[in-house]
């Protein structure tokens, strides 16, 4: 017995409403897990930052200096949605109760290379609640090249905080070397290099490389070395199974994504850095900043 036109059209409506609804579920769960996804990335944006902690061998040690206690940060994008005063004041207590020797920070100050003079005023501001033996040295990021720059500079300089873009310092036994920011092209390693050979002209110490992107390993001079630098995020969205699905780095891939790093004789920290760009997300790459033991290899453990 042939189905009649009535059937036929009855079997169409069950199927397409069953197609429907499947669809309709569909959506809502695609719709459950994005905003899922993004609740658990905003509350990892802005969750405190884990602390963490490494001791690193320097070549020429001065001769009867003790270790120097260094926190690393960077990446503070002052004025983003998960970096407000109030959270960075929060930090800013957290690394002032470590008692460092020295603090560094390794670019980013900004969330935006045209940011606000308020963003500029306050980030200073807080700068100079930091409080350590040696103060506080900086490199500036690819965020904080724009039309602030002389702004930035000068309060950043007004509020204690000396930086070394493109020359280097003396803090106690150490010899702080800074890049300029290579993801902005402002990085000048030849000045770097040749502020390091006049103050070891003049006296003894070991040398810390501090950039804001750690791409400046490329062109490190041979031989042992340390380098700290931010910028990566740690990726910032890293998923299971995944990995970060988008490259840090156009030199180094992945590699210098974040954490404690050898390569050859080479020992670099890359820091999650604070805060976020682009969105206010992380997943699977938490906030952080590093708590360094500087020594010679003879007060090492």
């Amino acid at each position: 017995m042939r189905d009649g036109p009535h059937r036929r059209r009855t079997m169409w409506t069950i199927v397409g409403k069953t197609s429907e609804r499947r669809c309709r579920w569909l959506r809502i769960t695609l719709a459950v897990l994005v905003l899922g996804s993004s609740a658990l990335g905003v509350s990892q944006a802005i969750q405190p930052p884990l602390m963490r902690e490494a001791t690193l061998e320097l070549p020429e040690w001065p001769a009867r200096r003790r270790p120097v206690r260094a926190v690393l940060l960077a990446d503070i994008h002052l004025g983003g949605i998960d970096m407000t005063a109030k959270r960075l004041s929060r930090i800013i207590d957290r690394i002032n109760a470590v008692q460092p020797d020295v603090v560094l920070v390794a670019g980013d100050f900004l969330t935006d290379w045209a940011a606000d003079s308020a963003d500029i005023i306050e980030v200073a501001a807080q700068m100079k609640r930091l409080r350590s033996r040696y103060g506080t040295v900086a490199v500036l990021g690819n965020h904080d090249h724009g039309s602030n720059t002389l702004l930035l500079r000068n309060q950043l300089e007004q509020s204690g905080v000396t930086l070394v873009d493109n020359g280097a310092v003396r803090r106690g036994p150490l010899i702080l070397a800074g890049s300029g920011d290579s993801v902005s092209g402002h990085a000048r390693l030849g000045g770097t290099l040749a502020a390091v050979r006049r103050l070891r002209a003049k006296t003894d110490g070991a040398i810390v490389y501090l950039a804001h992107s750690p791409d400046i390993l490329k062109w490190l001079p041979q031989g042992p070395a340390v380098l700290l630098a931010g910028h990566t995020h740690c990726g910032q969205i890293v998923l299971p199974l995944i990995g970060a699905p988008v490259r840090v780095s156009q030199i180094f891939g992945n590699k210098l994504r974040c954490g404690s790093i050898r390569i050859g004789d080479k020992h670099i920290i890359v820091t999650s850095g604070l805060s976020t760009s682009s969105l206010p997300l992380r997943i699977g790459a938490p906030p952080d900043f590093w708590v360094l033991t500087l020594s010679g290899a003879s007060h090492a453990g």
